[in-house]
């Protein structure tokens, strides 16, 4: 936006006509341990008598604590927590000082504590002269998990991948004229627990894994200004503990930003808010203001400016004559109205139009002191017994979702999730569910920019920590897309007071009383009340438990928030099961039921994998490389080409019409042949001979014989005796050679062309071994080898749920014929912040920033070889363009074409 390229262009921030943010993610220094100089694996506050098989009271159950150690860290960790307790499969309880403890014969280990002691601050790795040269050289973001050994033995709730603790460090200089202005530090999230260090000095903690948090550093006393200051960040993050059943992974995982803003007036973090919720004749608008400069005086008139006008620069609705008198000390609340001028277009999931929207605040002088520039879309929503946007009825199909993806861990882009949000459009949803957490924010404004509903789910439940219903509301409440807070998951739902609920209830309806709030629960009214909850959610329920809910509380409105854990493999037994059908019937045959939302999973991802040595949960319709599995055609099939183009509940999908799919790999189609169908009748053809019509079933399939010694297998879906669509399988030839794909960016997933030059953007290669008609062979095994040239490199590689090949090498295993890749960019030249990360960082890392980009924009070359099928290379274009950048990519890819799932032919 053109206030962000005036900004960039500034130096300083005292002179700034607003706020700079500048990037803080390259040269930072690594060490995977604790430090040696501290005793165990925590703080001192560790320590707890044993009180093993004890019963005690006035404990409340923590749900997220899945094993002993999580307990008993989680425990360590909060200073009001004196008593823990774990019971198993019956979980984990904490309690205070409040709770008496005596002998049983009970089944439970446990520690207790008169008072929890200080935690230890005096690490020798935060000491400013610590040397760090040793330690590893990198860029945010960091999983350091996803780089361990699998380890048979470790949890398979975490992939057999274990957890630990490790230490960041960052060697940086402020701006000599950044003094005297508000200076802090955005972190977008970290795994698990974080303590920060500024210049040797413990500035505060974080205990959230999923919640951004800010660290101010202008309040720093030992904070040195000017071109040679030497400042030192350290962070200890502790991820040998976690509050999920999954891969958590561990560190700084996504994004970090230095952001200096004039200290006379400025908006607080994330206070900026223009609701969505609208029917269009009025806009709200609210911040929370302050000011940091003792010298600025009471009652000052500070202007304020917003602006909200089209793509193409229509002001659309504006401020008049606003202001805010000046107050020192706590923030205050500004809020107005703005009427819009010309007629609001509603956003919608067919029609996901977004508007620009702009905040400047001005001191005496006129000049700005602060500045906000965002995305806004407005649309307005109704439960009832059923779910309208924008007075229109819909029906609500999506999936759950977890984080990781291939060797990239659980770190992320927006690239990756526009192509996540694009694979579940192609598969008929409009919803996706946050599972069980809140996701970085380039998320929800890709799912707001393709057109697709969110459910937001808190993870922490429990009176200790409801701050972070309240973080996520506030962090993420901007965003049109999201259109349900969710307390809680299953598990974590149950067993806890009423105080908890209530208190996580008041804390979204506090900062954002348009939106419902909900909770997945398993048993929903057994723990919090119904009456509390605006929806009720149900996970894996069947069509009676509905049925019984309705009854109960006719007036609420439903949804099957969590179903269909439906496990398979991409390669081996390839069909459609009764599992999909069956368990999304709750949210799909009731009239009273408002949908679908939560279908356990889009995408396999790393955890709850089962047997050694698979360390991957296979629940997903995707695998965990983003290649589709046979269930991807069931929902392709019922979820897409079976509901009408005009249906509102139809996402935004282009040429699919009609259905028709071999779901087969090739060597498994001579003992059955399997012909998915959007129509009443399948056909087949083998080798070109017919081999009749056949009526398909519920779900759009038809079964046929084998055909051991077939060369050639057609499936057709036939509608009212015509063929409707044809999908052939054809067996490889002998003559094999190594392919590279490029399947993002790529037209083919609705994900652009091009890479942006941001030093963050990832793209995906498929290799794969094909003949010489380009057929792929899905029997193929032995290794490929990757390297990769120019202004990017390797970050990640994806094959087999049981490979115990290091995911961030550059050597994996086929399976089934394909193997992942994912590259990221190493320059940034779209920033305009190269001279100021110049500046500020001592150590450059693997990234670069450069003030120009070059003409033509380099290209990056992918190359890949194997010792059986040679060598293949592939360019990945690069682009400087606003146009290719993610977010923009996504609006003009809202209505998707999306080819690459019948592309994929193993």
């Amino acid at each position: 936006m053109r206030l962000l390229a005036v900004v960039a262009l500034l130096a300083g921030c005292n002179v700034a006509k607003g706020k700079l943010t500048v990037p803080f993610v390259n040269g930072w220094r690594f060490y995977h341990g604790d430090d040696p100089s501290g005793p165990g694996v925590g703080p001192n506050a560790c320590a707890f008598d044993s009180i093993a098989n004890a019963s005690c009271t006035n404990v409340e159950k923590n749900g997220n604590r899945w094993t002993e150690f999580d307990c008993k860290m989680s425990c360590c960790y909060n200073p009001e927590c004196l008593v823990w307790q774990y019971f198993g499969s019956d979980g984990c309880r904490h309690g205070t000082n409040d709770s008496v403890c005596t002998p049983t014969n009970g089944a439970s280990t446990g520690g207790k504590r008169s008072v929890s002691p200080p935690f230890k601050r005096d690490y020798d790795f935060k000491e400013t002269s610590f040397d760090d040269t040793n330690w590893k050289l990198l860029s945010l973001p960091h999983d350091f998990i996803i780089n361990e050994t699998f380890v048979h033995g470790s949890d398979n709730h975490h992939g057999f991948l274990p957890r630990g603790t490790g230490w960041y460090r960052k060697h940086f200089a402020i701006p000599s004229d950044w003094k005297g202005q508000t200076v802090y530090l955005e972190f977008e999230g970290g795994q698990h627990y974080k303590e920060v260090y500024i210049n040797g000095e413990w500035v505060q903690d974080h205990s959230a894994g999923y919640t951004e948090f800010t660290v101010r550093l202008d309040n720093v006393t030992s904070l040195q200004y000017g071109s040679g200051s030497a400042n030192v960040i350290a962070i200890r993050v502790d991820a040998s503990y976690g509050s999920g059943h999954w891969y958590e992974g561990g560190g700084l995982y996504r994004k970090v930003h230095l952001v200096c803003v004039n200290a006379t007036a400025h908006t607080t973090y994330r206070s900026v808010y223009l609701n969505p919720e609208t029917d269009g004749t009025s806009l709200n608008f609210s911040a929370e203001l302050e000011s940091l400069d003792p010298s600025a005086p009471e009652g000052t008139i500070i202007p304020i400016k917003v602006v909200v006008q089209t793509r193409g620069g229509v002001v659309v609705a504006e401020s008049k004559d606003w202001s805010w008198p000046l107050q020192r000390g706590a923030p205050g609340i500004f809020s107005k109205l703005l009427h819009p001028t010309v007629p609001i277009e509603l956003w919608s999931t067919r029609n996901p139009v977004t508007y620009e929207f702009s905040v400047t605040i001005g001191d005496v002088a006129n000049e700005w002191t602060d500045t906000h520039n965002s995305t806004c879309a407005f649309r307005s929503t109704k439960w009832n017994s059923t779910f309208s946007l924008n007075n229109v009825q819909m029906e609500l199909r999506g999936f759950s979702h977890h984080n990781s993806f291939a060797g990239t861990g659980v770190t992320s882009s927006p690239r990756l999730n526009l192509f996540r949000a694009q694979s579940s459009k192609a598969v008929g949803a409009n919803f996706w569910r946050c599972s069980h957490n809140p996701y970085a924010q380039d998320l929800y404004e890709i799912l707001t920019s393709v057109g697709i509903l969110a459910w937001d789910e808190n993870r922490d439940f429990g009176y200790e920590y409801r701050h972070q219903m309240a973080d996520m509301v506030r962090h993420h409440r901007a965003h049109a897309s999201v259109v349900v807070w969710s307390l809680c998951n299953e598990d974590e739902c149950e067993k806890y007071s009423s105080a908890t609920s209530v208190a996580y209830k008041s804390a979204a309806s506090e900062l954002d009383p348009m939106r419902p709030t909900a909770a997945n629960e398993l048993v929903p009214g057994a723990s919090i009340s119904s009456d509390l909850l605006d929806i009720i959610g149900l996970s894996h329920g069947d069509n009676q438990s509905l049925v019984n809910l309705h009854a109960r509380l006719p007036d609420k409105p439903l949804l099957l928030s969590e179903c269909c854990s439906c496990v398979e493999n991409r390669v081996g037994p390839r069909n459609f099961t009764a599992c999909e059908a069956q368990q999304n019937s709750p949210g799909t045959a009731l009239p009273y039921v408002s949908g679908s939302i939560g279908v356990w999973t889009l995408m396999d991802y790393f955890g709850e994998s089962g047997a050694w040595p698979q360390s991957i949960g296979n629940f997903g319709q995707f695998d965990i490389s983003g290649f589709p599995k046979a269930h991807a055609w069931w929902y392709r099939v019922n979820w897409l080409a079976k509901v009408a183009v005009s249906d509102p509940s139809r996402p935004l999908v282009k040429g699919v019409s009609h259905v028709a799919r071999v779901v087969n790999l090739w060597d498994s189609v001579d003992s059955a042949i399997y012909c998915a169908v959007s129509t009443a009748q399948g056909a087949l053809r083998i080798d070109g001979v017919e081999q009749g019509v056949k009526l398909a079933d519920g779900d759009g399939m038809t079964v046929w014989p084998g055909a051991p010694y077939a060369s050639n297998v057609s499936c057709s879906a036939i509608q009212e005796g015509s063929v409707a669509a044809t999908h052939t399988l054809v067996k490889p030839k002998t003559s094999l050679r190594l392919q590279l794909v490029v399947d993002v960016p790529s037209p083919a997933t609705g994900t652009g062309d091009s890479l942006y030059l941001d030093a963050q953007d990832l793209g995906l290669i498929r290799a794969q071994v094909v003949d010489e008609f380009g057929v792929v062979d899905s029997t193929v095994s032995g290794n490929v080898t990757f390297t990769v040239s120019g202004p990017g490199r390797l970050v990640g590689l994806g094959a087999a749920p049981d490979s115990l090949l290091p995911v961030q090498g550059n050597v994996i295993a086929f399976y089934g014929g394909l193997v992942r890749a994912v590259v990221q960019v190493t320059v940034d030249c779209v920033s305009g912040m190269a001279d100021l990360v110049s500046a500020v960082d001592h150590e450059h890392g693997p990234l670069t920033f450069m003030a120009q980009c070059p003409s033509p924009a380099p290209s990056i070359t992918v190359t890949a070889q194997s010792q059986s099928y040679g060598a293949a290379s592939i360019t990945l274009r690069t682009s400087s363009a606003p146009l290719d950048h993610p977010f923009a990519v996504a609006r003009a890819n809202a209505n998707l074409t999306y080819s690459y799932i019948d592309d994929i032919t193993s």
